[in-house]
């Protein structure tokens, strides 16, 4: 998500949690909505938290450019170094690897492609479950997808949210701790707990 850092202080959104601040906002309203049984993009929601940030900085300037200056971001997300060789272990040792967003597939599989990630497959996002992750429908379309049930399936995640929301589904779960980051005692505890996709890896091997 760095990628997204300098083109929110280019908006006017200088801060230094600024990148923080709007993934969390967008985060908030777009599960907000769900909960509600509602549905919005991630792309609106996104673009709309960009311009609600704005607005109490006293922005003056056009939010409509600024906000779809900063989405363009998503064309240069990259994966973190232990990305490729971990899922390629993973999908290695005869394990289906797919992805499950609550962003846009086509975003996501010109990442995967940038990334040589390509082997990853199916690629499902929210547009289908009309619901965001954690909400269970997001769980249940990607078991319906996949023609599994709950057991066979394990959500990898560097969310706690999002793990939770997989565990109340009836999925199991693995928490990526990226630079130590230390999982809630209130959720429902992951599987599997490791410092990268590499470890997973060694892990699920073992």
């Amino acid at each position: 998500m760095e990628a997204f850092r300098p083109r929110l202080r280019a908006a006017g959104l200088s801060q230094d949690n600024a990148l923080e601040l709007w993934f969390a906002t967008t985060l908030r309203d777009g599960i907000a909505i769900s909960a509600s049984g509602g549905f919005a993009s991630f792309r609106d929601i996104a673009s709309n938290s960009v311009k609600q940030l704005l607005a109490k900085t006293g922005h003056s300037g056009d939010s409509e450019q600024a906000a779809a200056d900063v989405i363009k971001g998503f064309e240069e997300v990259q994966a973190h170094s232990d990305v490729l060789p971990g899922l390629r272990a993973i999908h290695d040792a005869g394990i289906k690897v797919c992805t499950m967003t609550n962003g846009s597939k086509e975003v996501t599989r010109r990442f995967l492609n940038r990334s040589k990630l390509d082997f990853v497959s199916p690629v499902l996002d929210v547009e289908g479950s009309k619901a965001w992750k954690p909400c269970k429908a997001a769980y249940q379309y990607v078991l319906d997808q996949l023609g599994m049930s709950p057991e066979q399936v394990m959500l990898v995640a560097v969310h706690p949210w999002d793990c939770n929301g997989a565990k109340a589904a009836g999925l199991k779960a693995a928490f990526i701790a990226r630079e130590g980051q230390r999982y809630p005692d209130s959720f429902l505890a992951p599987d599997y707990t490791a410092s990268s996709l590499e470890d997973l890896a060694q892990q699920l091997r073992a």
